[in-house]
């Protein structure tokens, strides 16, 4: 608003300065003025939405959770590819379109899109402890503390990391046969 009114004030005149008519400064000033005003608008605008993009989509991927929960997945589905139309540039859309396709039963999607949120997001500790909790729910140890590694080289103060490695190692100790 502030600089909305600077812009469409136009300059001051000079301290000491004679005044100029006022019809003359208005007729001067009024085009400056008047595309001053708009920039000004048209950036509040723009910024306004850039906030808003992000809300949207997080709508939306709680929405396709709640779906989930209610048992339609192909509401989900929809909800999830459209957070991830909102905003491409979040991992989250990515993690509702997963659990939806958990939940269908296509596993190798599933696990593929927590990939595709690792590659796509692999400085964010969350995308690669995801992946590596979705690999041990898939009894995967080896993979999940390979990909813990990675989690620890972004995130290396996690103390999420260390518990699942220890789960991991658990996993693998009950596999092994005893001697």
């Amino acid at each position: 608003m502030a600089a909305g009114f600077v812009a469409g004030r136009g300059a001051l005149p000079a301290i000491g300065a004679p005044a100029r008519p006022a019809a003359e400064g208005r007729r001067r000033g009024r085009l400056p003025r008047a595309i001053g005003a708009a920039a000004v608008l048209v950036t509040a605008v723009l910024c306004a939405w850039a906030v808003w993009q992000p809300e949207r989509a997080a709508r939306a991927n709680e929405r396709a959770s709640e779906l989930l929960d209610e048992g339609d997945t192909a509401g989900a589905a929809r909800q999830a590819r459209r957070a991830r139309e909102i905003d491409p540039y979040s991992p989250n859309p990515l993690y509702a379109q997963a659990a939806v396709l958990t939940q269908q039963g296509a596993i190798g999607l599933a696990y593929r899109t927590y990939e595709i949120a690792v590659l796509e997001h692999p400085r964010d500790p969350d995308a690669w402890l995801r992946l590596a909790t979705f690999e041990l729910e898939l009894d995967l140890p080896e993979r999940a503390l390979a990909t813990l590694k990675g989690a620890a080289l972004v995130d290396p103060r996690s103390l999420r990391i260390p518990r699942l490695v220890a789960v991991a190692e658990m996993a693998l100790a009950a596999r092994a046969p005893a001697s």
